[in-house]
C-alpha cells in the first residue's frame, strides 16, 4: 500500500507532466515514455528512500539531444547513465565519506523538465527558481531529510532564492562563488539543513578536488552530528 509520502510525491510527478513550461519538454515525450516514472525525475528511480537522512539535488537530468539518441534501456531502468563520470564520483564520495550507497539516499533535480540542446545548455535562473519552488522545496518538505546536498552553485542558488521568496524576503541576486562559500548552509522545512558543494564535474582539477574532499568531509561530520541529536 502506498504511504502518505509516496502518495504526495506521486502527485508532484503528475503535476510535472501536466505543467510543462514553454520551450521545454516532459521526459515522457521521449522514447514512448520509457524513461518516465511516478517520480518527479528519473534519477529518483535508483535513490528513492523517502525516509532518507540525506537528499541529493542536482540541477537537471538530461537534454533533448541526449534523449533523442538511440534508446538506452540501462539508463531507463536505473534513472541515470552509469558511464557518466559525475555519477561515478558522486557514488564514490557518498560511500567514502558518508558510508552510504546511492540507493540509501533520496536524489532529485531542481529542474524536472527536458531542455533543448546538449547537456551543457543553460537554463535561465528565473526558470530554475520557479522549478525549485514548485518541485524541489515540496520534495524536501515531504521527505524531510536531516540534510540536503545541492550539487553545484546553480542548484544551490535556485534553492536559496526560492526559499528567500517563500519566506517573504523578496528576490535575491545571483550568488557569486564568494557568496556561495559564505552562505553554504540555510535551514528550512523544520530541521532540514541545506548545503551547497562544488559541482563534481570539477573533480579532475587538482585544486577543486582538494576543495571537494574537504567539503564532503565536513558534511559527513555534520550529518553524523544531526543523526546523534
Amino acid at each position: 500500500m502506498m504511504n502518505d509520502k509516496e502518495r504526495r510525491l506521486k502527485v508532484l510527478a503528475q503535476k510535472r507532466r501536466s505543467e510543462v513550461p514553454p520551450g521545454y519538454r516532459c521526459v515522457n515525450s521521449f522514447s514512448n515514455g520509457k524513461y518516465d516514472s511516478d517520480f518527479v525525475v528519473p534519477w529518483t528511480k535508483s535513490a528513492c528512500n523517502a525516509d532518507a537522512d540525506l537528499m541529493i539535488i542536482a540541477q537537471d537530468w538530461a537534454s533533448k539531444n541526449k534523449l533523442e539518441r538511440a534508446f538506452n534501456q540501462e539508463m531507463a531502468d536505473l534513472g541515470y547513465d552509469p558511464r557518466l563520470e559525475t555519477n561515478k564520483i558522486l557514488f564514490e564520495y557518498l560511500k567514502k565519506y558518508m558510508n552510504l550507497e546511492f540507493g540509501e539516499t533520496y536524489a532529485t533535480n531542481v529542474f524536472p523538465f527536458i531542455k533543448s540542446g546538449g547537456m551543457s545548455a543553460k537554463i535561465p535562473r528565473r526558470v530554475l527558481i520557479k522549478a525549485a519552488a514548485d518541485y524541489a522545496l515540496p520534495q524536501i518538505a515531504i521527505v524531510s531529510p536531516r540534510m540536503v546536498v545541492c550539487l553545484g552553485i546553480g542548484t544551490f542558488d535556485a534553492i536559496f532564492a526560492a526559499l528567500a521568496e517563500k519566506n517573504g524576503q523578496g528576490k535575491t541576486r545571483r550568488l557569486s562563488w564568494g557568496d556561495y562559500e559564505r552562505a553554504h548552509s540555510v535551514t528550512k522545512h523544520d530541521q532540514t539543513e541545506i548545503y551547497g558543494v562544488t559541482h563534481l564535474g570539477n573533480h579532475g582539477k587538482i585544486k577543486r578536488k582538494n576543495k571537494i574532499d574537504a567539503e564532503w568531509k565536513k558534511l559527513a561530520r555534520r550529518l553524523d552530528e544531526l543523526r546523534n541529536r
